[in-house]
């Protein structure tokens, strides 16, 4: 069981941040200064809570690391009981320094014997008496990679292949309304918006390397360790250092570099993107979700039955007697719909006589030849014939 003293040695160990600033709370190769190869706790304010109490269970070592000369070697621990080798941080998160950013490398060796119900890092928050739990991200005995989401781990989908160096990097979003996590592998994003653990609160009381045994007797090695509180103006849990996106509206999902994935007016242009985000949708728009005004009637391409016409904003402006599509004021055959030779409503065998005898220079009443002019270019010829076939084949 951790203790209650969490929060009295973080105290004496820990550093106060301000708020307003990005930070380094820890930053560590496990190299000398400060450390020496030997037993962890004790070394840099490392404290060990397995139990029995074991020295050499977790050592830092020079005989393999990711960066060297040095690393963690956890040995599987010699009950089935969980393992915290932890370091006390004290951190109170608030304002705009509300992204606590975690990275650290892992190795697990599979090749010592059997495997380990799990290892990875553990998070616990400042709470009194007990300290609770933010978050946790570790691999299972099969290679599978958990967070905790709330109460319990959940199963991300994603192996993490032994025997090989991985780059982990967990960002815990402390922003009013999220107060979530996410978690990136080897650079890409598994992991988004797991919720902290029930009623933890804003203190950062201190990050652990995290081991349960049920029988296993394998090793891993931890590298590269590092806790920064960092600024994040949106609050969408990505740090203004490697946000892409620094504006996104609040509430908005991310993609893993923290720019929106919503499309609020639906013109095809991300939020984030998106220079004109009350478009409507029936708008042409460009790459910056502009739409066009072709010709400066106030009605927006894509919304205006004559683009090229001026024909104004109100109904009767925009009319369209044949309900084709084409506004009368650019509608060359305003009172026919295209192909429609007999004004029936239709598009049938009995147009496509008429269309043939007019195109093969037969005569017709003016509302025919109209009608058979399908492309609206004021002649009739074989250009009109791919078009005709259309409205002919969709009846």
């Amino acid at each position: 069981m951790r203790k209650a003293l969490t929060l009295a040695i973080a105290g004496l160990l820990g550093v106060a941040v301000s708020a307003s600033q990005a930070q380094t709370l820890y930053l560590t190769s496990f190299d000398s200064p400060p450390f020496v190869d030997g037993d962890l706790p004790g070394q840099d304010g490392w404290i060990s809570t397995n139990s029995p109490e074991t020295p050499g269970l977790a050592a830092v070592q020079s005989a393999f690391s990711f960066s060297p000369p040095r690393s963690i070697r956890i040995n599987a621990a010699l009950t089935t009981l969980s393992n915290w080798w932890w370091k006390p941080l004290n951190h109170e998160v608030q304002g705009s320094a509300s992204v606590i950013q975690i990275d650290f490398r892992l190795y697990i060796d599979r090749n010592a014997g059997s495997a380990s119900t799990l290892w990875g890092i553990d998070v616990y928050d400042g709470s009194l008496p007990f300290t609770r739990r933010v978050t946790a991200v570790a691999v299972n005995s099969s290679n599978q990679l958990l967070v905790w989401d709330n109460l319990s781990f959940t199963n991300t989908g994603v192996l993490v292949a032994p025997n090989t160096w991985h780059a982990f990097r967990v960002l815990l979003n402390y922003a009013s309304g999220q107060r979530n996590v996410a978690v990136y592998l080897n650079g890409v994003r598994v992991a988004y918006q797991r919720a902290f653990g029930q009623g933890a609160n804003d203190i950062l009381a201190d990050v652990d390397l995290y081991h349960v045994d049920a029988g296993g007797n394998d090793i891993a090695y931890v590298d590269d360790f590092s806790i920064l509180g960092q600024a994040d103006g949106d609050g969408d849990g990505i740090p203004d250092t490697l946000d892409a996106c620094p504006n996104t509206e609040s509430g908005d999902l991310i993609d893993a570099v923290g720019c929106s994935t919503l499309d609020d007016d639906g013109d095809g242009v991300l939020n984030d993107g998106d220079n004109c985000p009350q478009t409507p949708t029936c708008a042409t728009v460009d790459a910056a979700g502009c739409p066009f005004d072709s010709d400066g009637d106030t009605v927006m391409n894509g919304c205006d039955n004559c683009d090229n016409v001026p024909n104004g904003p109100n109904e009767d402006n925009q009319a369209d007697a044949d309900g084709d599509g084409r506004g009368d004021a650019c509608d060359v055959c305003p009172f026919r719909i295209p192909g429609d030779t007999t004004g029936d409503g239709f598009v049938d065998g009995r147009d496509a006589q008429i269309f043939v005898r007019i195109l093969t220079g037969g005569m017709g009443t003016p509302n025919e030849t109209c009608a058979c002019d399908v492309n609206e270019d004021t002649f009739i010829t074989d250009a009109d014939i791919p078009d005709f076939v259309a409205l002919l084949l969709n009846q």
